[in-house]
Parts: C-alpha cells; structure tokens; sequence
C-alpha cells in the first residue's frame, strides 16, 4: 500500500512540475507572442522626408506692373492678401515653380505666406519716364472731379503728393481720384482720403497756388 501511494506522489509531483514549465513560457511572456500577431507599419519615404521649396538668398526685385496681387500660397487660385506698386521694391526669400515669397516666414499650420508670380519681378529697375510716370498718374485718378478741364495741374500736384509719401498709389486707387470740396466752394480745392476714411484722413490740394493740407 505504502508503495502504490508514494507512487501517486510521484506522479502527481511529475506533472505538477510540467504544468510549472507550460505556465512560465506560455503565460508568463505573452507579449512575445502579441507583438508577432501585430501587423508592421510601413512609413514611406515620401511621408517622413517631405521635400521642402528650395530657399534662395536673400535678393531685393523692383515690381514692374502696376496692381500686382499677392497671394497667401503659390497659386492663382488662393486668397488675396494685398497688391504692391509699381517699382515698389521687395524681398525675395525663396522662389517655387515661378513664384517668389515676399514674407520672411510661414504660417506653420495654414502654411501660408505672400507670393508673388514671377513675371512682375525684375532685378532691373524699371525706369520711371515722364510719359510714363504722366499715364501711371492719370490712369490713377481718372475719376477726378473736372478732371478734363484741369488734366495736367491734377496730375503735377498727385505726383508732387507721391513724391512726398502724403499718399500712396493705393489709397487713389480707392476714390480713383480727387473730389471736389463742398467745404471751399469759391477755391479751386479738392480732396482724397489717404492712410485711412476718417474725416482726418483727408489731403486736400489747391489747383489755383499747390497748396497741399489737411
């Protein structure tokens, strides 16, 4: 009897250890065997190295158009975010497909900057004729009040207001022209809005002596 039971002990001893052994591999490790069911993700190359516009030095252009718009990204179809002027001078910080970045940084997020299309950039200064400098004028406040009868004195005191940056190009744009001023109806006085359309924004001219005030 004595021998059949220590038998059994040896036996229940014999697979209580196997049972030892299948526990420790097989449930002590099971992120071996779940990290060999996982699928491996594969990342392209195009996705972690993304090819950024080339950077070009720092170069200065003269705008050779007038009105030219700038646009938040390099395409025709993105959002206008101004205009410069004719021979304005720019800052060119990178050129994309026959566009150039006028704006020194991107937004991160939108990734949008000003651009310009190349074709209204020249290094050459574009040269500033009489003739030419007259029509550039008179296209810019072709709406004036009298304008005909007064075509040449408008056009000598809005260069004279050019010159002395009392106005931009834009702001004519705005009126398109001068209009005559209620406030003096026995003097030749007109005015435009420049820097803003407050009533102080106001620059006023007098055809008769060139005086220009506000």
């Amino acid at each position: 009897m004595k021998k059949i039971l220590i038998g059994l002990l040896i036996l229940l001893f014999i697979a209580g250890g196997a049972g030892a052994v299948y526990y420790f591999f097989f449930y002590q490790n099971p992120s071996e065997s779940d990290d060999a069911d996982e699928p491996m993700v594969e990342v392209s190359e195009s996705a972690a190295f993304e090819e950024d516009p080339q950077p070009i030095p720092f170069t200065e252009y003269f705008v050779i158009s007038p009105g030219v718009e700038v646009f938040a990204k390099p395409t025709f179809e993105s959002q206008v975010v101004g205009k410069t002027e004719l021979r304005e001078v720019v800052k060119v910080y990178e050129e994309l497909s026959r566009w150039s970045r006028v704006q020194s940084w991107v937004n991160e997020t939108t990734g949008k900057s000003q651009w310009i299309y190349n074709e209204h950039l020249s290094l050459e200064n574009p040269g500033d004729t009489v003739q030419e400098r007259y029509r550039d004028i008179k296209q810019l406040i072709v709406r004036t009040d009298d304008f005909e009868q007064n075509e040449a004195r408008f056009i000598e005191l809005t260069d004279q207001v050019l010159q002395s940056q009392q106005c931009s190009q834009s702001d004519l744009e705005q009126l398109q022209g001068w209009i005559r001023s209620f406030n003096y109806p026995d003097e030749p006085i007109y005015y435009s809005y420049c820097g803003g359309l407050e009533v102080e924004d106001k620059l006023y001219i007098n055809l008769d002596n060139g005086d220009i005030f506000r």
